[in-house]
């Protein structure tokens, strides 16, 4: 072990190589309330029930929708942003149970994927875009005090 090959320069002993859940957590301090639960809905699973209130109220706010609207685009934004668009009402099968009958679900025309309704698509796209960067900016304060 003292020999002169027993020794390997630039090797430090001991210590974790890699970052672990416990860094990450450290890191996610310095997070405010919608970048947190922004990261916990996409790369947890955590539900989005808390995060969907944080939104609507700034859609609300910034967008002077109503309640019924901003729901919409509400739900279209955390869809495109936190994973799929998938119909909530079919579950993206398609079908819909109606009276007792199977049928092409009613909600999303048998596409399996919802969209709001109602012309409110430019609406999606800068809630989208701003959560985007709400995004960006967490990891990047993730990454930045987990080293």
């Amino acid at each position: 072990m003292l020999a002169p090959k027993g020794i390997q320069l630039g090797h430090v002993p001991g210590g974790i190589p890699e970052v672990t859940p416990e860094d990450i957590a450290g890191a996610m301090r310095h997070l405010d309330a919608l970048e947190m639960e922004l990261l916990r809905v996409k790369y947890v699973g955590d539900g989005p029930h808390k995060l969907f209130d944080l939104v609507k109220k700034r859609v609300r706010c910034d967008h002077d929708l109503t309640h019924g609207v901003a729901d919409r685009v509400t739900v279209q934004a955390l869809q495109d942003v936190v994973g799929v668009n998938r119909c909530q009402s079919c579950l993206g099968t398609k079908e819909a149970m109606l009276d007792g009958v199977m049928v092409v679900c009613p909600d999303c025309q048998g596409s399996g994927v919802y969209y709001v309704k109602g012309g409110h698509q430019h609406h999606v796209d800068r809630v989208v875009r701003w959560l985007s960067g709400v995004e960006f900016e967490a990891l990047r304060k993730v990454q930045e005090f987990s080293f």
